[in-house]
């Protein structure tokens, strides 16, 4: 598959423009690389992965531009995530994991309130709430027709995930 030319890219940033970032395989591990908030940030970066994976020729790349429908718009909010149970981990900007996932959407009954109102958004909370004690019990959930099913019906939404192996695991239309 060929890359997106950069206008594309742009294009997407400016609508999308609270946030973005990548998610590879480097190394048998996945690599989330996120919270670029200004889209020259994320052209280089994307120039330098680019040069380093031969242009993804042969790799995975998903990569995430982000509109904020809850919590802030901060770079610690930005896709993707790993799939974790930790609220630090899932704003860190730089995660080297198994398991990543990427989310389209509004998942309104994982909406943040009261105390988590601003920190974390509905992403993260449909993470450590479901999918994180869904993985800790079955890693390989995401390879199970039934169960991505479910997830959509939850979610009503679109969800990527992304394994070790470099395979493309989807949720939704």
């Amino acid at each position: 598959m060929e890359l997106p030319k950069i206008e594309y890219l742009e294009n997407s940033f400016d609508f999308n423009n609270d946030g973005a970032g990548f998610m590879y395989v480097d190394r048998g591990k996945v690599v989330i690389d996120k919270g670029y908030m200004k889209f020259k940030d994320f052209k280089h970066q994307y120039e330098k992965l680019c040069k380093k994976f031969n242009n993804f020729k042969d790799k995975a790349l998903v990569m995430h531009f982000r509109i904020g429908t809850s919590g802030t718009n901060s770079r610690e909010n930005t896709h993707p995530y790993a799939i974790s149970d930790n609220y630090k981990e899932l704003h860190k900007t730089k995660v080297i994991t198994d398991l990543g996932v990427v989310h389209n959407g509004i998942i309104h009954s994982y909406t943040p309130t009261g105390k988590n109102k601003h920190n974390t958004n509905d992403t993260q909370e449909f993470i450590m709430k479901y999918l994180y004690p869904l993985y800790k019990n079955y890693k390989d959930f995401y390879k199970n027709d039934y169960i991505m099913e479910g997830i959509g019906d939850i979610t009503g939404s679109k969800l990527t995930f992304l394994d070790t192996n470099e395979e493309l695991y989807f949720v939704g239309d």
